[in-house]
């Protein structure tokens, strides 16, 4: 089943997505010597490295010719080298507290200090009052210069503003995937498009209706309101393709709303609801939960019809399914094999990259490995960039090994290639994974077919996205392993052998019976 993984969730703390324009520091932070006024920030408390700043100038939320683009760096700091007066528009990069790329679009007005779900908002059109209004947030709330997640000795100085941000980014964020997932026609490569259509929708809605909050819970009503809203204009934007377009046309939008908007008030109440100790992991859970879009793909045919007992049995049944926890781990390895690299070793092993990538090992980003896991980021350099690992020594064993990993990718469809070398490029050659790449977690394997002896095959070399220049994507790799030999079961013994006859097939029709038979007929003795 194709399901769109929580490609685009920030960390808890950088779903704030606060990137700070004006260096006023969130948690304290400052601007570094020499850095010019009104040209710099961060993304701060949870910071977005290799994250894409655009300085708007035309309006359109896209890169065009002239404008300026900058990249946060790997502790999410970023600098114009002139003073940006236009709006602010964040997209890539990869949050550094839980490794999850952000393939959405985040806006902001002329002036904002931070961009946030929130700022998307008024950028779409809301007023700050209106804002105020729909979250129940103090009157002059300014949601464009104050931080939400600032935090002081580990506690939240903005908890009621944090927590309201990151519940309205889940709302985008899973209508989004939903809406993807169920769209198809390549959906996912326009997540940031698709993303930046609901949040028009969401504003819209919000500026019509603006009771969206209850006694510190989501409306019901109001929230499927706003998923049916977005529904219905991402299937008619002239902003996306018209295979996506054909895509959602076949679904009935009131009822896709009425079905995926229980659970994913579940998901977001127990954001309101969040302590300040749980807040990060709360929001990591609902961002890394994909139940919702995979519910609606596995049940598109259905979501064709109107309202009905139909929809609302399937509503009630994904509600039911995300009030009862978190979504299953993902699968483990294959048992059996040698671990070669866990990446948790007291001593870890030696990794050297090449072409312009680099690494790190690291603690395993949610929702995949385990312990700490290898990074290897593509931020340019050559196509054959990559990383490799030193390992025990495979053995030959007749020419063939399988090789296994759990492997992240943020794009599915890539060549993740692998090799075995006992040299400088000296080896088995670029290999195939024997699975196809998903976007997210999964187990790779690849096949060796022509180790020869007596060369000894030390080093895992990775080639992610072989054959592309990189933008700053990250991978990541864990539980190095080579797969245990499949034995061949033994061949089944030979039939019994005919019992004798002792007529000639020559002359008459011979019938041969064995012993048991004759028993079971009732003649034994004749």
């Amino acid at each position: 089943m194709r399901h769109i993984s929580p490609r685009f969730s920030l960390s808890a703390s950088a779903l704030a997505a606060s990137l700070l324009v004006a260096a006023c520091g969130g948690g304290g932070a400052s601007p570094p010597p020499g850095a010019v006024p009104g040209s710099t920030g961060f993304a701060i408390d949870g910071y977005l490295r290799g994250a894409t700043i655009l300085c708007d100038t035309n309006g359109n939320a896209e890169a065009d010719a002239g404008e300026r683009t900058v990249l946060t760096d790997a502790t999410g700091f970023f600098q114009f080298t002139q003073a940006c007066a236009a709006g602010l528009v964040a997209t890539g990069g990869t949050s550094i507290d839980t490794n999850l790329p952000f393939t959405g679009k985040l806006k902001a007005p002329p002036g904002a200090t931070m961009v946030t779900p929130l700022t998307t908002l008024l950028s779409n059109g809301m007023t700050m009052d209106q804002i105020n209004a729909v979250l129940g947030l103090p009157a002059g709330t300014d949601v464009t210069t104050l931080d939400p997640a600032r935090t002081i000795g580990g506690e939240y100085q903005q908890l009621d503003l944090f927590r309201k941000t990151l519940a309205i980014q889940q709302i985008l964020q899973k209508t989004t995937e939903t809406l993807a997932n169920v769209a198809g026609g390549g959906a996912s490569a326009s997540l940031p498009a698709i993303y930046s259509e609901v949040a028009t929708a969401v504003a819209a809605q919000l500026r019509a209706n603006p009771a969206l909050l209850s006694g510190g819970a989501l409306d019901a009503t109001a929230l499927t309101s706003l998923v049916n809203a977005a529904a219905a204009r991402v299937a008619a934007s002239p902003a996306l393709s018209a295979e996506i377009r054909a895509g959602l046309a076949s679904v009935n939008p009131a009822s896709l709303a009425q079905v995926v908007s229980g659970a994913l008030k579940v998901q977001a109440d127990r954001i309101l609801q969040s302590t300040n100790a749980l807040i990060v992991s709360t929001t990591s859970t609902a961002q890394l939960d994909t139940r919702i879009a995979d519910f609606a793909l596995a049940n598109k045919g259905a979501l064709a019809a109107a309202p009905g007992a139909t929809i609302t049995a399937l509503a009630a049944d994904i509600t039911s399914t995300v009030s009862g926890g978190v979504a299953p781990p993902p699968p483990p390895p294959p048992s059996g094999g040698t671990v070669l690299a866990s990446f948790d070793e007291a001593t870890p092993p030696a990794v050297t990259e090449f072409g312009g990538a680099g690494y790190a090992i690291e603690a395993a980003p949610a929702g995949g490995g385990t312990g700490n896991v290898l990074r290897i980021t593509r931020p340019g350099g050559d196509v054959f960039a990559g990383a490799w690992v030193a390992i025990p020594a495979v053995p030959n064993n007749a020419g063939v090994q399988t090789v296994s990993a759990r492997v992240y990718s943020p794009t599915a469809g890539i060549p993740f290639v692998a090799k075995l070398e006992f040299g400088d490029n000296a080896g088995t050659g670029d290999r195939a994974p024997n699975e196809a790449v998903v976007a997210g977690w999964q187990t790779l394997t690849w096949t060796f077919s022509n180790l020869t002896a007596p060369n000894v095959y030390n080093r895992f070399t990775l080639l992610p996205n072989l054959g592309t220049v990189g933008t700053g994507q990250d991978y990541y790799i864990d539980d190095i392993t080579l797969v245990a030999a499949v034995t061949a079961p033994p061949p089944p013994p030979p039939p019994p052998p005919a019992p004798p006859s002792s007529c000639s097939t020559a002359t008459q029709q011979c019938i041969s019976f064995s012993e048991s038979t004759i028993a079971a007929l009732g003649f034994e003795g004749l």
